[in-house]
């Protein structure tokens, strides 16, 4: 009788708890990162009787989590790729949407400013449209500075952000290690599994895979583990490690991410790799930096260009003209890691030969080296660095003042302060240089049919240049320079002399004279003005491949891509990071027709056993009951 008793009492306290689990899922239905929980029974061990054995009823083996570690480590990895690459899609739509207003940004600026200059070369005579291209320069220059300004903005705004994610990151880390502490001592005290802290810390740890790449194991206690991708642990049993922002290396408003070591000290963790945080960093080198470099390429570019022949032509008031456009200076910047004091200076002397990006310059102990920050090619150097003999490469020129200690490293920027100074030099319009120094007079008692058809300067630092020339034909195969010489001459070739070249049309006849000489006066002549505007158009940059005038639109180009394959690549990761959540939903996730089933099944196998008792009990009164007689 008492083996009825005892197995109908095992059966009535296994369904209850079975009961008591499944009210747990059910109130749990919508809680986040729960896992259904599942109630394993076992027979209890049969009592052996002559020979057989009769069974002593059931045990609740153990209350387990319905999760399957595969889909999980999937929905971790999706988040972390999903969080990089939405927190990168953010910050490159910022970006695109800064270069986006083609009427009111630089694009529409540098468009005003070709017309103004067409309009000075149609009437290079007349102040109102002289003090028009003043105007547009000047507007030019608002809207750069402005759109810098902007790129400021945005920097700063990302380096809060990774500051923020950090703070994030701290916090999920210390709760998984007070998470740690809970689970260890939980299963050190009952041997069971606390599948509720469980639950909370596979939350919490995917909650911080969405911030940053991490890899974690389990020890035998029970603890989780978290690194970073190279290694640099987060949580070590219960104990979290902080990560902390700094200035980055090179310094300005970029920011490095440092985790603690054991001893407490920051060191800079190169295993950010994904997450948002992974996202922001690479925003900041993917798309900020360049699209900057662009720019202030681009702003070299265009002062270079309109600079020099400004500096080459006349005035209206007949004075050789100065520079239209002021930018900032390239900078070279100092390891913060550096060991020495060394300090150093750079010049651009080449505008055509830099890349779209930055230069990092390394000294190894017997030699420099150069890389492209960008891609990581080298760059050629010629020079050892002194005053006197300068590291020479990559259209820079850098000078150091000794020798740097072995791994001592300098970040070189040409062109990234470029916009931030930009501006007009000059607000009379009459400094505006639109004549040529040079003009070409033909002899009136010419009397062959040639005419100068075309006339460009094509050295302007030719020192003859302005020291005048006479072109007198002998007949027309053969001219004279300045009374001396026989030259050839046919219809289609050039006549190139001091740093000019001159073509002509028609045939010119014996004695006929041409005579090119320094343009003293030429306040209607419109040559420069026209070359001006010409060099907008001159591949000028990209290694002599990218005109000014297309450098806006490459940049804005490349910003545009960047920001649309992100888009994609996020739209695109979002729909693989659903469906990985709900298969682990599907698998983990409580059904609520599952669980009234079970209920249903628990509550039917409960009574049935409470029914065993009644039955027992009846079997027990009937026994005393004939005894009694």
């Amino acid at each position: 009788m008492a083996n009825i008793l005892n197995t109908a009492l095992s059966g009535l306290l296994a369904h209850q708890r079975g009961l008591a689990t499944t009210t747990h899922n059910i109130a749990n239905v919508n809680t986040e990162g729960f896992s259904r929980q599942r109630v394993n029974f076992s027979a209890v061990e049969p009592n052996g009787i002559g020979r057989t054995a009769i069974g002593r009823g059931v045990e609740l083996d153990s209350v387990t989590r319905v999760l399957s570690d595969f889909q999980a480590n999937a929905v971790r990895e999706n988040v972390t790729d999903l969080g990089r690459v939405s927190a990168f899609a953010d910050i490159a739509n910022e970006v695109d949407r800064l270069l986006a207003d083609v009427d009111n940004g630089v694009a529409g600026g540098l468009r005003e400013f070709y017309n103004a200059l067409q309009a000075v070369a149609d009437d290079p005579s007349s102040l109102p449209a002289r003090q028009v291209l003043l105007g547009d320069a000047s507007s030019l220059a608002d809207r750069v500075q402005s759109l810098d300004r902007r790129f400021d903005n945005l920097e700063r705004f990302t380096a809060d952000r990774i500051r923020a994610t950090a703070a994030e990151i701290n916090g999920l880390t210390e709760t998984i290690a007070t998470l740690n502490l809970g689970i260890v001592n939980a299963g050190a005290g009952t041997g069971g599994s606390p599948n509720d802290l469980l639950d909370q810390r596979d939350l919490a740890l995917r909650q911080l895979s969405q911030l940053v790449s991490v890899n974690a194991t389990e020890t035998s206690a029970g603890a989780l583990n978290v690194f970073l991708d190279d290694g640099q642990a987060l949580v070590i049993d219960t104990q979290s490690r902080e990560l902390s922002v700094a200035p980055a290396e090179y310094g300005g408003v970029g920011v490095d991410v440092l985790v603690a070591d054991a001893g407490g000290n920051g060191v800079v963790a190169n295993g950010i790799s994904g997450g948002e945080i992974g996202g922001l960093l690479n925003t900041q080198a993917e798309v900020l930096d360049p699209a900057r470099s662009r720019l202030g390429r681009l702003m070299l570019g265009l002062a270079d260009a309109v600079n020099d022949l400004q500096r080459q032509g006349f005035d209206l008031e007949g004075n050789y003209g100065v520079n239209l456009f002021r930018t900032g200076d390239p900078e070279i910047i100092a390891s913060q890691y550096n060991d020495g004091g060394v300090t150093a200076s750079v010049n651009v002397f080449d505008v055509a030969a830099l890349p779209a990006g930055d230069y990092e310059l390394t000294y190894n102990g017997a030699f420099y080296q150069m890389t492209s920050v960008a891609d990581g090619s080298n760059i050629a150097l010629s020079g050892n660095g002194s005053a006197g003999n300068p590291l020479v490469g990559g259209g820079v020129s850098i000078s150091l003042s000794a020798t740097p200690q072995a791994g001592d490293s300098f970040l070189i920027r040409p062109a990234h302060n470029a916009p931030s100074d930009f501006a007009v030099r000059f607000d009379r319009p009459q400094q505006i240089a639109a004549a040529a120094p040079l003009v070409v007079e033909t002899a009136d008692l010419n009397s062959g049919t040639a005419a100068v058809s075309s006339f460009e300067i094509t050295d302007f630092n030719d020192p003859n240049l302005l020291s005048g020339v006479t072109v007198v034909f002998l007949d027309a195969d053969t001219f004279q320079v300045n009374g001396s010489g026989a030259f050839a001459h046919a219809e289609d070739d050039p006549i190139e002399l001091n740093g000019f070249r001159l073509f002509l049309s028609g045939t010119p006849a014996a004695g006929d004279t041409f005579t090119i000489d320094e343009n003293v006066g030429g306040v209607g002549d419109n040559q420069n003005a026209l070359a001006m505007a010409a060099s907008l158009d001159d591949p000028l940059l990209e290694g002599g491949s990218l005109s000014v005038n297309d450098a806006f639109g490459d940049l804005a180009a490349f910003v545009a891509n960047e920001a649309r394959q992100a888009n994609v690549t996020r739209d695109a990761q979002a729909t693989i990071t659903d469906a990985s959540i709900a298969e682990l939903e599907a698998t983990s996730g409580v059904n609520l027709d599952e669980e009234a089933t079970n209920m249903l099944r628990y509550q039917q196998a409960y009574e049935a056993s409470a029914r065993m008792i009644a039955v027992a009990s009846g079997l027990f009164q009937t026994l005393l009951n004939a005894v009694g007689r």
